[in-house]
């Protein structure tokens, strides 16, 4: 449950960066994510065979730097992540119903 609320705010934060880029015309810019929770959160964009995904999007470029910093436990003593994904679409489809498009 903790996973999926972190993969709203990264959704929220990616749209009021968009906004944010959109109102000041910057054509790109980064959005800085800390996972803070014990899962693996992965960003599918098609654009990510660079060091740095990025999502672009009517003309804005959005680069998507992750930092985990959840305290993690040694291997031999945890259990699988379990993986959190965030596809592009999941970021557009939020900017697109925030504009009413």
């Amino acid at each position: 449950m903790q996973g999926q609320q972190q993969a709203k705010n990264v959704i929220s934060g990616f749209n009021q960066a968009y906004s944010y880029f959109e109102d000041y015309n910057a054509p790109a810019g980064y959005l800085l994510i800390f996972n803070s929770c014990e899962t693996d959160l992965q960003l599918i964009v098609k654009d990510n065979e660079q060091s740095v995904p990025f999502v672009s999007y009517n003309n804005k470029m959005i680069f998507l730097i992750l930092v985990d910093i959840f305290p993690r436990k040694s291997a031999s003593k945890r259990s699988g992540l379990m993986p959190i994904e965030i596809i592009e679409q999941d970021f557009i489809q939020n900017i697109e119903e925030s504009k009413g498009t």
